[in-house]
C-alpha cells in the first residue's frame, strides 16, 4: 500500500491511514492524460444510442445556472468508532417538497420541507425504535412515504416506515411501522440501503457472513401494519458469502442490485419487478461486471436507475494509472425491451479534477435528466459532481458542487451522500455532518 492512500479491501469495511491527501495532488501531466481517457471513453456508448431525455434547448448545466440555497444544517454526522463502516450509506433522500437526511449518530433522522421559505428552521425529528443502534443510516422517501434504516438494530437490522401527510407537513408523519426480516440471522444489515417505486419497498440486506440479499414490501396504504406480511426476497443466482449484495435502486419495473465484494472487483445484477405481488419477481437476472477493474474496485458499491439510464459507482477504480483510486461511475442506457443490450450501451464518467484516493463513485443518484456522483476523501476536493443527461458530451457538462470549504466547527467532512429531484441536488457531508441543497436554474 502506498503511503497517503485508502487500503482497498474486498469486504464491506474500509481501513483508513492518517495522512494527509494534498501530497498526492494531480500533476499537469496527469490532467492531459485524464482528457485522454474522457475522450475514449466517450465511444463507449453504441452507434445507435436509442431513446434518451429530451434536449432543452439553448439551456447546458454549468456552474453559472447552479446555486446553493442559503441551508447548510448541520447535524452530528458519522463519529462513532465504526463510522468507516457507514462509508456507503444512503444518508440523504430527496423527493417532490421533502428532503429527509439520516443522523445516526443521534439515532435519528430529519425531516425537511423544501416549500417552506426557510427550510431548515424547523425540521421534523423522526425517532426509531426505542432499542435502534443506528437509525438513521439510510434513509429513502418516494414523498409520499418515508423509510429510515437501521442494519445495526439486534445485529440484524430494522426498517421504520412513515406515512406523509401532504396536507399537515408540520404534524410529521402519524403513523408508521416496523419492518423486519423474517429469516433474520446476526449479521444481515437488514436496513443497509433503501429504495422505493411505486408503493413497493425496496430493503437491502448485504450480509457480512452469507450472500445479501435485497426484500421487498408491498406498502399496505389501508392498514400501514400490513406491509410486512407481503414480504419477498432476492439473492444473486452466484452470491458469494460476504458479498455485500444489497445497495439497490428501482424505477418503475427495473431493479439494480450492487455486490461491491462480489468477486474481484464487484458485480451489479438487473432484474424486472413484477407490478403484482411484492415476492413476484421475474427471474430475468443480468449480471454485469465493470468494464474496467483491476482488483478490489468495488464495483456496485452504490446503484441507481432512472427513467433511460442507470448508475453504478466504482470508487476504488484506478481510472488514470498514474494514480489510485480516482474512481469512475459508469453511466448504462437503459433498452427496455432488450435488456441485454444494456450492459454494452455505457459510458464512464470521471472528475475533470480528479486525484488519487478521491473515491469518485461512492454515491450516485439518477433523477429526471440529472446524474449526480459523490466523493470519499479527506481533502479540498470533497463534493459531489453533477451531469447534465442531455447534453451530447455529458463528462464535459459536469458540475462540481463543492464543500470543502465549509467545515464550520465540525472539522472536514469525509466523502458525501448524494440524492436529488430533478431541480434539487442534496449533498450530505458525512463526519462533518452538513446539508446542502443545490438549485438547478434550467
Amino acid at each position: 500500500m502506498r503511503p497517503g492512500v485508502i487500503t482497498r479491501l474486498t469486504g464491506p469495511y474500509l481501513a483508513l491511514q492518517e495522512c494527509s491527501m494534498k501530497a498526492i495532488r494531480m500533476r499537469f501531466s496527469c490532467v492531459l492524460t485524464l482528457l485522454l481517457v474522457l475522450a475514449v471513453n466517450e465511444q463507449s456508448y453504441a452507434a445507435d444510442p436509442g431513446p434518451r431525455p429530451a434536449s432543452r434547448q439553448d439551456k447546458t448545466l454549468s456552474a453559472a445556472n447552479v446555486s446553493k440555497l442559503p441551508v447548510a444544517v448541520s447535524t452530528t454526522g458519522y463519529r462513532s468508532a465504526s463510522a468507516e463502516s457507514g462509508a456507503h450509506a444512503r444518508a440523504v433522500s430527496v423527493n417532490g417538497r421533502w428532503a429527509v437526511v439520516g443522523d445516526r449518530a443521534l439515532n435519528t433522522a430529519w425531516l425537511y420541507d423544501l416549500k417552506e421559505e426557510d427550510s431548515s428552521a424547523q425540521p421534523l425529528r423522526l425517532s426509531g425504535h426505542s432499542s435502534s443502534v443506528y437509525f438513521g443510516h439510510s434513509v429513502f422517501t418516494n414523498g409520499h412515504y418515508l423509510a429510515v434504516g437501521d442494519p445495526y438494530w439486534s445485529a440484524r437490522g430494522i426498517v421504520r416506515l412513515f406515512a406523509l401527510d401532504a396536507e399537515k407537513p408540520d404534524h410529521g408523519p402519524d403513523h408508521y411501522t416496523d419492518l423486519t426480516t423474517s429469516d433474520s440471522t446476526a449479521g444481515n444489515m437488514f436496513g443497509y440501503d433503501l429504495s422505493m417505486s411505486g408503493d413497493m419497498v425496496v430493503v437491502g440486506s448485504p450480509d457480512t457472513n452469507h450472500p445479501g440479499k435485497v426484500y421487498f414490501y408491498r406498502i399496505h396504504q389501508q392498514a400501514l401494519h400490513l406491509t410486512g406480511s407481503s414480504e419477498g426476497s432476492l439473492t444473486a443466482s452466484d452470491g458469494e458469502p460476504g458479498n455485500m449484495y444489497g445497495t439497490a435502486s428501482a424505477y418503475g419495473d427495473v431493479l439494480l442490485v450492487g455486490a461491491m465484494s462480489q468477486g474481484r472487483s464487484g458485480a451489479a445484477y438487473l432484474y424486472q419487478l413484477n407490478a403484482g405481488n411484492a415476492g413476484d419477481i421475474q427471474q430475468s437476472e443480468i449480471k454485469i461486471l465493470p468494464p474496467a477493474a483491476s482488483g478490489g474496485d468495488q464495483f456496485g458499491a452504490d446503484v441507481a436507475v432512472g427513467e433511460h439510464y442507470m448508475l453504478i459507482g466504482q470508487p476504488f477504480h484506478d481510472a488514470d494509472p498514474a494514480h489510485e483510486a480516482i474512481g469512475s461511475a459508469w453511466l448504462y442506457r437503459i433498452h427496455p425491451d432488450q435488456p441485454q443490450a444494456s450492459v454494452s450501451d455505457y459510458l464512464q464518467l470521471m472528475p475533470a479534477d480528479g486525484f488519487a484516493g478521491m473515491h469518485f463513485g461512492m454515491t450516485v443518484d439518477i433523477m429526471d435528466h440529472y446524474a449526480i456522483v459523490g466523493t470519499y476523501c479527506e481533502d479540498d476536493g470533497v463534493g459531489a459532481y453533477l451531469f447534465d443527461l442531455t447534453a451530447d458530451d455529458i463528462n464535459a457538462s459536469q458540475v462540481k458542487l463543492s464543500i470543502a470549504s465549509d467545515y464550520g466547527d465540525e472539522g472536514k467532512p469525509l466523502g458525501v451522500s448524494v440524492s436529488g429531484n430533478g431541480e434539487i441536488s442534496a449533498v450530505r457531508a458525512r463526519f462533518n455532518g452538513r446539508f446542502y441543497l443545490f438549485k438547478h436554474h434550467l
